[in-house]
């Protein structure tokens, strides 16, 4: 772009706009005679700032994932640029990330809590743009979760502010039913082997309770 100032005048103030981040822009003084003859007295070269906050590029679990595990308690937000935590005490839950259970928050963390004690912990150390997330609590069987990322948790190196995920739509996910894993011995072929009681113990305080009718049903297929 270009602007003009008469003879003898002055323009000490003039923005420019539409100017990307982090890029280099000379600037041009030219004078101009009567005949229309232009002349450079005088050349600035300038380089922006980063004026962007960071912008979430994926979500793990992703937003609105069905069926995950309720081993899972590890969660990461992937930036288009490095992050990192802010590292000052957090003066409300604007600086906390939260874990909410059927919309109750069964969890939050300081964004100055980098270690996994009483409560989870958030690593982002600014040398990659990826934050990971460890809450304490463990997740139940059909269960449906959101997370809340509060806007004053994370920043970019020219300390531009992450302006969180502060809906309940945001970052949400349901969790999967119990799951057996891994026999390590086919029981049904060859000679009977014997096998161990069956224990099947609740998660948490009335599992087995939560409706009118609850049924378990123990079955036996034959895969082979």
């Amino acid at each position: 772009g270009s602007f003009i100032v008469t003879a003898g005048g002055t323009d000490t103030d003039h923005p420019i706009a539409g100017l990307n981040d982090i890029t280099t822009y000379h600037v041009h003084f030219v004078s101009i005679d009567g005949a229309g003859n232009e002349t450079v007295v005088e050349t600035h070269t300038a380089i922006t700032t980063d004026g962007t906050p960071p912008a979430v590029v994926t979500l793990s679990p992703s937003d609105g994932a069905v069926a995950i595990d309720i081993s899972t308690n590890t969660f990461t937000i992937t930036f288009d640029e490095n992050v990192s935590t802010i590292n000052l005490a957090p003066t409300g839950d604007e600086d906390r990330i939260r874990l909410f259970e059927n919309g109750v928050m069964k969890e939050d963390i300081d964004r100055n809590d980098v270690t996994v004690g009483t409560d989870g912990s958030i690593i982002a150390n600014g040398t990659s743009p990826t934050a990971t997330i460890t809450f304490q609590y463990d997740l139940l069987p059909y269960k449906t979760y959101h997370i809340l990322v509060g806007s004053g948790v994370f920043e970019d190196a020219a300390q531009n502010i992450f302006p969180g995920l502060l809906a309940a739509t945001d970052w949400n996910f349901n969790t999967s039913g119990v799951t057996v894993n891994n026999t390590s011995n086919n029981i049904c072929s060859g000679s009977f082997q014997s096998l161990g009681n069956i224990v099947i113990s609740e998660n948490g305080v009335a599992d087995f309770n939560d409706g009118d009718t609850q049924t378990l049903t123990l079955r036996l297929e034959n895969t082979s």
